[in-house]
């Protein structure tokens, strides 16, 4: 049976601000404007907020991203941004985890999720390299379901700690079921020891492939 490998090089410089996909300016000193900020502060169209933050930043997303799949709007309701990160949790725009690392936008994730909604099924074994905080990592988890796995390698030994952590808090029965697993290691590496996957992730921003790196990743889908 042939495995799929997808591998997504994110070029955060250029979706940092979201402009091209909403058309607002996302800059820190503009966030008041913004619906997913204003959700975050508690100041939904000025009323008394009735549903979770978490739903109506799924509700935003459904209008403004032309996304055909509904996987991304049920994993993001069923795995929380705000056990993840503290910092501005439902804001549409890249979030800074410390140690040099981000958190991917939400509408980037979406949008990962839906070039993949067709092969990012239940059972299916996924290798997220640069896991970061954890949440991306959940995401896949809660779509490859039960019987499914999802590894995160992380070189930063204190966002492991972390991820482990907002996985324990906010989907404990990823960690019941022994569907979510975080390694400290070498992204570029890959990690061998859970191979053959059917999908690799790569959340991180480069120009060019790394020599060699390419050849690594093949080794871990056969």
């Amino acid at each position: 049976m042939a495995l799929i490998c997808h591998i997504f090089w994110l070029a955060f410089g250029h979706l940092a601000t979201g402009q091209e996909i909403f058309g607002i300016n996302n800059k820190p000193n503009n966030y008041e404007n913004n619906l997913d900020v204003q959700v975050c502060m508690g100041k939904h169209k000025g009323t008394k907020m009735e549903k979770k933050p978490m739903e109506y930043l799924v509700e935003h997303l459904k209008e403004t991203l032309f996304i055909e799949s509904e996987l991304p709007y049920k994993a993001m309701l069923a795995v929380d941004r705000g056990h993840y990160t503290t910092w501005r949790p439902y804001a549409n725009c890249i979030t800074n985890i410390g140690y040099g690392a981000h958190m991917q936008a939400p509408f980037q994730q979406a949008m990962v999720l839906d070039d993949l909604s067709e092969e990012l099924t239940e059972g299916k074994k996924v290798l997220d390299i640069g896991s970061g905080n954890g949440y991306f990592t959940a995401l896949l988890a809660w779509c490859v379901g039960k019987t499914g796995k999802v590894i995160g390698i992380e070189h930063i030994p204190q966002l492991v700690q972390r991820a482990t952590h907002n996985v324990i808090s906010g989907n404990p029965e990823f960690v019941k079921d022994g569907r979510i697993k975080f390694v400290l290691g070498d992204g570029r590496k890959g990690y061998l020891d859970e191979a053959p996957y059917d999908i690799i992730h790569v959340g991180g921003s480069i120009e060019d492939i790394p020599e060699g790196v390419s050849k690594v990743y093949i080794q871990l889908i056969f």
